[in-house]
């Protein structure tokens, strides 16, 4: 449904803080796991996060449709990370399998693993 960041701009070491307002359409048996990636100009992570949904306390398989929640992710820019300007990408993946949750087009094909949104710029 939308977004929060803590801040746009960082550098390496910062920490930051994304939190995602999900709003489920439907059941799901998967017990699925979240990703949040920082991606540079060329698509290549820059700093990621891996875990369940509240931190493994509000599962996907219970997530009730129609009701929108709040979940927030912590994210520490390496020492390496590369200057310049950034996106996310967020998505859902199973960490047992390491199948994702592909998102459709009209047609129900899978177009993409996750969302790539907002602007960033990591300083030197």
């Amino acid at each position: 449904r939308g977004y929060q960041v803590s801040t746009t701009t960082a550098r390496p070491g910062d920490r930051v803080t994304l939190t995602l307002y999900w709003e489920p359409l439907s059941l799901t048996d998967r017990p699925y796991s979240v990703y949040v990636h920082l991606l540079d100009a060329s698509g290549q992570i820059i700093a990621q996060r891996d875990t369940y949904p509240g931190l493994g306390r509000n599962p996907t398989t219970t997530w009730t449709p129609g009701r929108m929640f709040a979940d927030a992710y912590l994210l520490i820019l390496p020492n390496d990370a590369p200057a310049g300007n950034a996106q996310w990408k967020v998505g859902l993946w199973q960490a047992e399998t390491g199948d994702y949750a592909f998102l459709l087009d009209a047609a129900g094909e899978p177009v993409d693993s996750g969302v790539r949104f907002g602007e960033f710029l990591v300083r030197p």
